[in-house]
């Protein structure tokens, strides 16, 4: 009798209210939220309790209260309570985070960047600040060395003879010259510009030129110095030349904007 009056209650009476005469004279008065062939669960206040079918002797059931608000009107009929308007909640922007900083997405890709040569770093910031002799193509660079190369030979011959070298040729002036080209590249290219560094480029440089000097033109110590000296003028003059077209040329250059 109580399996066919469970069933016959079905699931109409989930979420209405039931009255449990229980084993024992317990009787169980609230609203039913789940039920199957072997139990039933009544919520009782805020407590959910969940009853065995064998311990039920006699179950009633009755319609849930109505909702607080809803009723019906005059004449019986019901009132239509028209749907709450949804409006989309407004989501604030989330903060961004950690890594989408300007500041640390720029750090970090320095961070991922390869590091650069040094030589690299030195020619463009030769070029910056020379942007007249910057080449258009990588290519013309082996045209300004050319010219450099020859300049330099005759500043090494036109020292040697002013220091009263007798040797002074123009072969020998190009092997010189090539010497100071191919270690100024590679000190341009290695030599960190650190204290130590630049000590060591004041204190080797000016020693092996002298040696070169007294070896291939057969010079006095005094007169090897004297002929350095004059090629360090002659550099000072060259660059002080490149200086003062680079001021010129910004002074005359109208600034856009």
């Amino acid at each position: 009798m109580l399996v066919a009056l469970l069933l016959a209650c079905g699931l109409g009476a989930q979420d209405r209210v039931v009255t449990l005469h229980l084993d024992g004279g317990e009787v169980v008065h609230g609203t039913v939220v789940a039920m199957d062939l072997a139990t039933l669960q009544v919520r009782v206040g805020d407590v959910v309790r969940t009853i065995p079918a064998a311990s039920v002797r006699q179950c009633s059931f009755a319609a849930a209260p109505p909702v607080e608000g809803e009723g019906t009107a005059e004449g019986g009929d019901q009132v239509e309570h028209a749907a709450p308007e949804v409006r989309p909640a407004v989501v604030p922007a989330a903060p961004p985070a950690p890594d989408e900083v300007p500041g640390d997405r720029a750090a970090s890709a320095d961070r991922e960047a390869p590091p650069r040569s040094l030589l690299l770093e030195r020619v463009e910031r030769f070029e910056r600040a020379h942007p007249w002799l910057q080449p258009s193509r990588p290519t013309q660079w082996l045209s300004y060395g050319l010219v450099l190369a020859i300049l330099a030979t005759l500043g090494v011959y036109f020292s040697v003879r002013v220091a009263g070298g007798e040797a002074a040729t123009i072969p020998r002036s190009f092997g010189l010259t090539a010497w100071y080209l191919l270690t100024g590249l590679v000190q341009l290219a290695l030599l960190p510009g650190n204290a130590l560094g630049l000590v060591a480029m004041l204190l080797l440089n000016p020693a092996f030129a002298l040696f070169w000097l007294t070896t291939l033109f057969g010079m006095a110590r005094l007169n090897a110095t004297v002929a350095f000296a004059v090629q360090l003028g002659i550099a000072a003059l060259g660059f002080g030349a490149i200086e003062f077209v680079t001021a010129v040329l910004e002074a005359t250059t109208p600034v856009a904007g």
